[in-house]
């Protein structure tokens, strides 16, 4: 049975005027990531017989993830400051050897939650223009993750 993990999800956003920008690594604040595809079909009555008729595809990056505002490379505050922008990402699934690359809009996702409980946003994030599948081995890189940040700050307290 192929586990969905574990899998690196990053960001580049774009800066005007500036080559190379780094990737954000967020693979550690989230707990659901997938490119949904929609296609319309239409079925149609000719004088041949019915016939489908394929639509245009588009396609979705669906991200739920844990509202990590600090540090810098957190999601939630990706979002928040790229809002409204083009990003590049990169859902890589090491164990079945695929990656998936794209460009999105971003959108800023959710800020708060229940008393309680683990603050949590979804945002679906439209991918602009076709995606692009690759397969061969992902390399396993560091990761800068919030949660790792948090837990060296609980294991300092």
């Amino acid at each position: 049975m192929p586990y969905f993990q574990p899998t690196i999800l990053t960001f580049t956003a774009y800066v005007a005027d500036v080559p190379g920008t780094t990737p954000v690594d967020v693979s550690c604040d989230v707990t659901s990531a997938q490119v949904t595809n929609e296609t319309p079909l239409e079925n149609r009555d000719t004088l041949c017989g019915k016939q489908a008729i394929v639509g245009e595809s588009t396609e979705t990056l669906e991200v739920t993830a844990d509202q990590y505002w600090k540090p810098a490379e957190a999601l939630s505050r990706f979002l928040e400051e790229h809002h409204g922008e083009l990003a590049d990402f990169s859902l890589a699934w090491p164990a079945q050897e695929v990656t998936v690359t794209g460009t999105v809009r971003v959108i800023r996702g959710a800020f708060g939650g229940e008393a309680g409980a683990i603050a949590e946003t979804t945002v679906e994030l439209p991918v602009q223009g076709p995606t692009v599948k690759t397969y061969g081995p992902v390399a396993l890189g560091a990761s800068t993750s919030s949660a790792d940040d948090d837990a060296a700050l609980e294991g300092a307290a």
